[in-house]
């Protein structure tokens, strides 16, 4: 059985569905700061086997069409688990799906698995996993974190509400923080999205993932997060997700966001499950298209997709 259900409503999320009708599906989430659009790369190369659904969530995607109906302070983890959820039930009635997730798009996910596992065939994962194992499930790994970027993120994301002048101000401190990264990026020769297009606003699932860890961690466990999973105080963090799960990560990138006792453990499961690195940065959905496809055929092999 899933954990209790939340209890928040679901917003309609956007998604582009291609491929195959009637096959099984492929439910894809972004991640920060993108939208369905970085799955490109694998809903072509999927599109004759699989039906492709793939997500943007709120506020990611200014084209969207219930764009305008979102409520500008975004949505903590437990009404986007509740629109996913929606989602999938809209889109395979009948059938657990595949979610493919990274970024953020893991939290998103696993909560989603947490929560309805009637929902998640298995998961294959990109480049987030479980990262609160070996000593970091305390206060000086979430300042740690914090301080590397998600704190500037958090106060882009306040400043934008200040009128007349928040915005602008928010994205001059925001574009001028991210360009480090994209230069960085650059000189790998790795993907990096287009600073110019990163709106504060898609700012706030790092606020809401703060707020919800201090006030787990300071109630010692009272306050339930809405991602589980992920709860300072989870019981067996080696578990997650209960199911099998197929975890891509970029190895060439200067901050790991998983602990290798975690991915190590995905590899003695017996169900299929597996770690893997590719030679690469966070996005190598495409920075190395070919070789994620690959291992995400033989996954779904093992997974009796074909």
């Amino acid at each position: 059985e899933g954990l209790p259900h939340s209890m928040a409503a679901p917003v309609e999320l956007d998604l582009v569905i291609t491929g195959k009708v009637g096959a099984p599906v492929l439910f894809f989430i972004h991640g920060w700061p993108d939208n369905a659009k970085l799955w490109v790369k694998q809903t072509e190369a999927f599109a004759k086997t699989h039906r492709c659904v793939a997500v943007s969530m709120p506020l990611y995607d200014e084209d969207a069409k219930a764009f305008p109906t979102y409520s500008q302070f975004g949505y903590n983890f437990d009404a986007t688990t509740a629109s996913l959820a929606a989602a999938i039930k809209q889109v395979s009635p009948d059938a657990p799906v595949t979610v493919v997730q990274h970024d953020f798009g893991s939290y998103w996910g696993f909560n989603l698995q947490a929560q309805h596992p009637e929902l998640v065939k298995d998961i294959i994962n990109f480049d987030i996993g479980a990262f609160h194992m070996e000593g970091t499930r305390s206060i000086s790994a979430a300042i740690k974190f914090g301080i590397a970027y998600q704190w500037i993120f958090i106060l882009v994301w306040f400043l934008h509400f200040i009128p007349v002048i928040g915005t602008t101000i928010a994205t001059k401190i925001l574009h001028g923080f991210v360009k480090l990264g994209a230069a960085n990026a650059k000189k790998k020769g790795q993907f990096f999205p287009d600073v110019a297009a990163i709106h504060p606003r898609v700012m706030y699932p790092y606020f809401y993932m703060h707020l919800n860890f201090w006030l787990n961690l300071l109630t010692f466990g009272l306050y339930k997060m809405p991602v589980p999973a992920l709860s300072t105080w989870s019981a067996d963090p080696l578990a997650v997700p209960h199911c099998p799960i197929l975890f891509l990560y970029g190895a060439k990138k200067g901050l790991m966001f998983h602990s290798p006792k975690w991915a190590d453990s995905l590899n003695k499961r017996g169900d299929g499950s597996k770690s893997v690195a590719i030679q690469c940065g966070h996005w190598l959905q495409l920075d190395e298209p070919d070789q994620v496809n690959d291992h995400m055929k033989g996954f779904l092999n093992t997974q009796g997709h074909y």
